[in-house]
Formats: structure tokens, C-alpha cells, sequence
């Protein structure tokens, strides 16, 4: 599938990793948003280190604070 995927972290570590992540799995379009395409097994383990990134860097974080980072993803194409 190709998908577009956009971020949005106050983080800049977090924002750091997302981004050499990302750009392990396709290339920039715009300063926060990517451009892959990823199977399905590959889409599973993105999200999930995504995920992981986020958690582990949101564990300082005040409650309100908690839900500020967010990766959105845009499916394009399913071929």
C-alpha cells in the first residue's frame, strides 16, 4: 500500500528517531510528512515502533501533556 504519513511532535528527540525511522522507510515530502510504501506485515511493525518512540519519550511528561504527539497515516493506494 502507499501511504502518506504526517507528524506532529513537540518532542525533538522523539521528532529525531520518527524521522530517521521514517526515513528508513520512504522519503520526505514536506518538512513533517513522509511519503512509503509498506505491505501490510511492514505497516504493522512501523506503527508499532512508532508507537514505541512515542511511549518511551512521553513517560516524563506531564498528564497534560500526554496526548500532544500524534502520527497520522493516509493510505493513498492499497496497490
Amino acid at each position: 500500500m502507499y501511504l502518506s504519513i504526517s507528524y506532529d511532535i513537540s518532542s525533538t528527540k522523539a521528532r529525531n528517531k520518527v524521522v530517521k525511522l521514517l526515513e528508513s522507510y520512504g522519503f520526505r515530502v514536506q518538512k513533517s510528512v513522509f511519503e512509503v510504501q509498506l505491505n501490510k506485515r511492514q505497516y504493522k511493525i512501523l506503527k508499532k515502533k512508532l508507537s514505541s518512540i512515542l511511549k518511551w519519550t512521553n513517560k516524563d511528561y506531564t498528564e497534560e501533556h500526554i496526548n500532544i504527539d500524534s502520527v497520522k497515516f493516509y493510505i493513498l493506494s492499497k496497490e
